[in-house]
């Protein structure tokens, strides 16, 4: 009588499902894509003795064309 006891209670153990939750996984999060900008800056010719340095810019990789 006790071994079917205890294999009724084995069976009903094995047999009585779980609490467990199924995982779900959350899509993959890619990161923004981030431009890169550069800035070049050139002299340009040289003025000679007493005269003004002139630069010339360039920027690439941006929209904003402000400068100051």
């Amino acid at each position: 009588m006790r071994l079917i006891a205890i294999t009724a209670l084995l069976l009903m153990n094995a047999c009585g499902g779980s609490d467990t939750k199924p995982i779900t996984v959350p899509p993959l999060i890619t990161p923004p894509v981030i431009p890169l900008v550069s800035v070049a800056i050139t002299p340009r010719p040289h003025p000679g003795t007493g005269g003004s340095l002139q630069l010339s810019t360039a920027v690439t990789g941006s929209t904003r064309t402000a400068q100051s």
